[in-house]
Parts: structure tokens; C-alpha cells; sequence
């Protein structure tokens, strides 16, 4: 009788060990590729795949949380990349903008991305740890997923990229956090604010084509 219990909640839940250690690992660094790929590109048709993947890979290193809660997480990127796709660009949005008195070139952000990285994984490692609850891939994307998205927010003004930034950072402090909170409704309160950034991100989009078109 207990051991079916224990069978039936396990099934119940997704857990990062499940997916064994070198997978976890692989699936970290697949987050922080995407994060990386979504700061150095300058094409929206490629951030916002990068910003699904990073959705997908965040929900596959949720640790212990219900099956149905990791879904949820998934469905709220796919409804924020689609508001994001179909949303329409106003003539002043349109261009990528960087912060005014930062190198903005591709080299520059390339050693940014790589310097932030490293020290990213490595300040995770050390408050998240790796033991025999917590897999080698959770201190891995939660520290990439932070730390490039506070990347991507400090490069750029675009409502776009900075919107996209600030999800990455939701993401990876979600990662983190389901290893030391269980609580089911915070991490579902967690989990929809995505949804609300994209949103505003969505409406900051629209404003200057709004503009545009009532002054004409």
C-alpha cells in the first residue's frame, strides 16, 4: 500500500532527476544557448523561438512540482509567443535600440554574454548546490537564465528585448525556487506573470503605431 502511494505521487510529479544528470546538464545549457541567442540576434523572428525554447527547457528543470503545473508553464510561452508574434510594430519600436554610453557592437556583446555566463553558473552553483536532491542542470539554466536576461535588459530599450529579458529572469529564479518552495499556488501566481509582461510589452508595441496613424 505505501509503496503504491509513493508510486502514484512520483508519477504525479516531473522531476529534473528523472531526466538523469548529463540530461539536466544538456538541457541547462540549452536554456542559456537560447538566452544568448535571443541577446546577440537582431531579428525578432528569431527571439521569440529563442524565448519558447527557453520556456520549454525552464518547465523540464522544474523540480517537484505537478505534472500539470509544468504544462501550464508550458502553454503561458506558447500564448506569449504568439501575442508577441502577432502583435504589430510601431514605426518607433521597430528598430533595436541599445542604452545610451554602452558598446552596442556584436563582439562586445559576445564577451558580455560569455563573462556573464561564467559567472552566472558559477554564483548559482554555489547558492543553489548539487547534491542528491538537486540535479547538475538546475544550478546550471537558473544561473544562465538570470544572468543573461539582467544582461538583456541592461543592453537594450526595446520593449521587445527588454520584456524578453525580464522573462528569462522569471524563469531561472522559478527553477531556483522550486528546490526550496513547494507551495502550489505561489508557483502557479509565478508562473502567470509571464503572461502579464507580454501584455504590456504587447500594448508598449502598439502605442507608437497607435500614435502614428491618429496624427496622420
Amino acid at each position: 500500500g505505501g509503496t503504491a502511494r509513493r508510486c502514484a505521487r512520483l508519477a504525479g510529479r516531473v522531476t529534473v532527476l528523472n531526466l538523469g544528470g548529463t540530461l539536466s546538464i544538456l538541457v541547462g545549457l540549452v536554456a542559456g544557448a537560447a538566452c544568448a541567442i535571443a541577446i546577440l540576434a537582431s531579428r525578432r523572428g528569431v527571439l521569440i523561438p529563442a524565448l519558447l525554447t527557453q520556456f520549454i527547457c525552464a518547465a523540464l528543470l522544474f523540480s517537484s512540482l505537478p505534472t500539470a503545473l509544468v504544462i501550464a508553464y508550458c502553454l503561458v510561452g506558447v500564448c506569449v509567443c504568439g501575442i508577441l508574434a502577432v502583435t504589430p510594430v510601431g514605426a518607433e519600436a521597430a528598430g533595436e535600440t541599445r542604452q545610451v554610453g554602452l558598446p552596442s557592437g556584436l563582439p562586445f556583446r559576445v564577451v558580455a554574454v560569455l563573462l556573464v555566463a561564467i559567472a552566472s553558473m558559477s554564483l548559482a552553483r554555489a547558492v543553489i548546490g548539487v547534491g542528491d536532491a538537486v540535479a547538475p542542470g538546475v544550478s546550471i539554466g537558473a544561473g544562465l537564465l538570470v544572468g543573461l536576461g539582467l544582461l538583456q535588459v541592461g543592453l537594450s530599450e526595446e520593449p521587445l528585448r527588454v520584456g524578453s529579458g525580464l522573462m528569462s529572469v522569471i524563469g531561472g529564479f522559478e527553477i531556483g525556487y522550486t528546490t526550496v518552495e513547494t507551495a502550489i499556488a505561489l508557483h502557479g501566481l509565478i508562473i502567470g506573470v509571464p503572461l502579464l509582461i507580454a501584455l504590456v510589452v504587447a500594448y508598449l508595441l502598439v502605442l507608437p503605431r497607435a500614435g502614428s496613424e491618429a496624427a496622420r
